[in-house]
């Protein structure tokens, strides 16, 4: 179903990641860099604002970005949920 999703041979997706564990692995790796490169970029604009300012920023920028990041979300309430173990140990 990946590979069809992708638009891609399921060939290319063992020939890149190796297993279904290979690709998890990558997906994981790539969401937690997502979410902290996000979360560095915007210390410096937070560490520069009153804190009361700070804390509003946060939480509705938090709200907002949860929106756009429903995907990983999913990916990781299934991961939680599904109990593979290898996924439940970054979470």
């Amino acid at each position: 179903m990946v590979a069809e999703r992708a638009g891609v041979a399921i060939g290319s997706l063992y020939q890149y990641f190796g297993s279904r564990d290979g690709l998890m692995s990558f997906a994981i790796a790539l969401s937690v860099r997502t979410m902290t490169d996000l979360f560095a970029e915007s210390r410096p604009y937070m560490l520069a604002m009153p804190l009361r300012e700070a804390l509003s920023a946060y939480l509705s920028y938090g709200i907002q970005w949860s929106g756009t990041q429903m995907g990983m979300i999913r990916f990781f309430g299934r991961a939680a949920y599904d109990g593979t173990p290898n996924l439940l140990i970054v979470l």
